[in-house]
């Protein structure tokens, strides 16, 4: 809170401090002299991992009480972090069966509805509850809320906006709740909340579907919340990755998979499974770009549990049978 410029009256935006047009209730002489202060008590104190601090770490829970705590894993020299619930970490979780989300899956979640939240001026303004505010205050508020909106695509700004005004978040098996610090974010809008209320609660449905031991999230559509998209990033990353090793084959730039393999970290038959990617049908491409693709298409029953043939209408006619 003491390093967020708005009390200056600035607007952090991908690293710059631009004017905003709210009034500073800190003086900037102030501001500097805490500035030095805080980065005076940090130096010698950041640690190698704060580079993977968690976005949403103190602030998940499941719709039945149990808190989600940070956790990874390390395979083959890469870090995956999660989130699962901290009774599997405790006494009482041994033996016990717990949800467990890929990190980055549940913070895209999160972060993508609050920026659906802040772009949309009216569902700011109510959730704000400002009374007899004029309508160039209402302009301004609006403004403000897309311009945070955009600083949430910045991971430094997002860690800041989400410390400030995200007071909790309850993942369910149908939606998300995300609950909002009221006066906070007004504060963060140059506004003045106006309610008792100090908590606005933002509703999302959304559906879990399992990838191996992880939970994945699939959020609605912005613009139809009656359809679900099912982008799967890690397809959407295998496909890239299949169609760049084929052109590395046949480019010359590498003569074998085994080359491959020491290249990605990864062993040799991964990359023969991975590799048939590159020959899938354009159509079925497209949908997994979209999040279009049928319901179980994932890359495990690309790689592993089903032969796919050469034919991209064979393709097709076979994976009809995923819905």
């Amino acid at each position: 809170m003491l390093a967020n410029p708005i009390y200056i009256g600035k607007l952090p935006h991908k690293g710059t401090l631009h004017e905003g047009k709210h009034q500073a209730i800190v003086d900037a002489e102030l501001w500097d002299r805490v500035q030095a202060q805080l980065l005076a008590n940090k130096c010698g104190t950041e640690k190698a991992s704060v580079k993977h601090r968690s976005l949403l770490a103190g602030r998940l829970v499941t719709s039945d009480g149990h808190k989600l705590i940070p956790s990874h894993a390390v395979k083959q020299g890469r870090r995956y972090r999660y989130y699962i619930e901290q009774r599997l970490v405790q006494d009482e979780g041994v033996g016990t069966k717990g949800a467990r989300y890929a990190a980055l899956e549940v913070e895209n979640a999160v972060l993508a509805i609050l920026q659906h939240f802040l772009n949309n001026g009216a569902d700011v303004i109510s959730a704000l509850r400002v009374d007899e505010a004029t309508p160039t205050m209402l302009r301004q508020v609006a403004y403000q809320a897309k311009e945070l909106a955009r600083s949430l695509t910045d991971s430094r700004e997002a860690s800041f906006v989400v410390a400030d005004m995200l007071f909790e978040v309850v993942v369910g098996s149908t939606e998300l709740k995300l609950r909002l610090h009221r006066e906070k974010l007004a504060t963060l809008l140059g506004a003045i909340a106006s309610s008792d209320n100090t908590i606005h609660t933002i509703t999302s449905a959304c559906k879990l579907a399992r990838r191996g031991q992880d939970l994945k999230f699939t959020l609605p559509l912005l613009e139809d919340h009656n359809k679900f998209a099912r982008q799967d990033p890690s397809l959407v990353q295998a496909v890239a990755k299949a169609h760049l090793w084929w052109g590395w084959l046949k480019s010359g730039d590498v003569e074998s998979l085994s080359e491959i393999a020491r290249r990605e970290g990864i062993d040799k038959p991964k990359v023969t499974r991975l590799l048939r990617l590159a020959f899938l049908s354009p159509q079925l491409v497209r949908q997994i770009r979209k999040g279009e693709q049928p319901t179980g298409v994932t890359v495990k029953s690309l790689t592993r549990e089903h032969e796919l043939p050469l034919s991209w209408q064979e393709q097709e006619t076979l994976l009809e049978l995923f819905q």
